[in-house]
């Protein structure tokens, strides 16, 4: 890697083979017990940094040889599938890391606090709260402390199935991917206009009793704290409320957005595409349909305004 003859490129992809066999090493030793720790989620961060802000394009110069960008590709392809593998097969033990109680030790040593968890847990979310989602995510704090209750582990695995599939292709309609992995936003997606009349029939049915900022702040990436809690048994209200708001979006905002928030519900894409309809169908129960019908005139007279505006 220090070779002074060695050309960018060849440095990149030194690097990445190097994070890639550490990253791979890490997950192995987490799923026996043996660490999960500051280190791992710190090789995570970077190896998915590496994933989203590196051109793997421009990796092969056209001058490059044949063999050679065969025989990377090849080797990109093994490591990519690895990755996917270990985690296809352990998804359920990596989404058990206790991510809150690694930022919550971490954030104990960091201000040598004698508080209680609890206590401590509190004033941690106070000072994530009360800083804007963009600056936040810019912030010394995100990257020594904040980080740690992300779950690397799903966004690694998601952008390796992408970029397997276009080492696959031999990156011919590879195009590199969107750097903003956790949605730092800085200004609303949806007005508080419909957010409030949505928030007025949902509040306490849908989700568990929140004010109404809270909810405006989290449907539009303004916050970076998860308050809104799905009540058990209403995730088609749910859906039908995400749909419903993605179709006021232009194409490309909709599928970041609706990507995002499926993500951080947990949602797997498939499960929503076949549920998200279920709420206003003609087997759907009367509370259901009446909820529907409800919904379904918030928008109306916010596309009637829109269009008279």
């Amino acid at each position: 890697m220090n070779d002074p003859k060695m050309t960018q490129h060849e440095a990149i992809l030194a690097i990445t083979m190097q994070i890639s066999d550490e990253l791979i090493k890490i997950w192995k030793k987490d799923l026996v017990g043996l660490s999960f720790d500051f280190r791992s989620q710190d090789v995570n961060r970077d190896f998915l940094h590496l994933l989203l802000h590196t051109d793997f394009k421009e990796l092969f110069p056209s001058k490059i040889e044949s063999s050679r960008k065969k025989e990377i590709l090849t080797w990109l392809i093994e490591s990519t599938s690895e990755i996917i593998e270990i985690y296809e097969k352990y998804s359920h033990i990596f989404k058990k890391f206790d991510r809150d109680g690694l930022q919550l030790e971490t954030y104990r040593i960091f201000t040598n606090s004698t508080l209680s968890d609890y206590d401590l847990r509190m004033n941690l979310l106070k000072k994530i709260e009360l800083t804007n989602r963009k600056d936040y995510f810019e912030s010394s704090f995100y990257k020594e402390i904040g980080f740690l209750d992300k779950d690397f582990h799903q966004e690694i695995y998601l952008h390796s199935k992408l970029f397997l599939r276009d080492l696959k292709n031999n990156l011919e309609n590879y195009e590199q991917y969107d750097t903003d992995k956790f949605f730092v936003n800085d200004k609303p997606i949806f007005p508080m206009s419909i957010i409030a009349k949505i928030h007025e029939i949902s509040n306490g049915i849908v989700y568990n009793e929140i004010l109404e900022n809270d909810f405006y702040n989290e449907i539009n990436y303004l916050h970076s704290i998860k308050k809104i809690k799905i009540c058990k048994d209403q995730k088609i209200y749910f859906f039908y409320i995400i749909h419903l708001l993605s179709e006021t979006l232009d194409k490309k905002m909709k599928e970041k957005w609706l990507n995002f928030i499926l993500k951080d519900f947990q949602i797997p894409m498939d499960y929503y595409k076949s549920k998200y309809r279920q709420l206003a169908s003609g087997s759907s129960s009367k509370n259901s349909k009446i909820f529907a019908t409800d919904l379904e005139k918030i928008f109306l007279e916010y596309y009637k305004y829109s269009n008279n505006n």
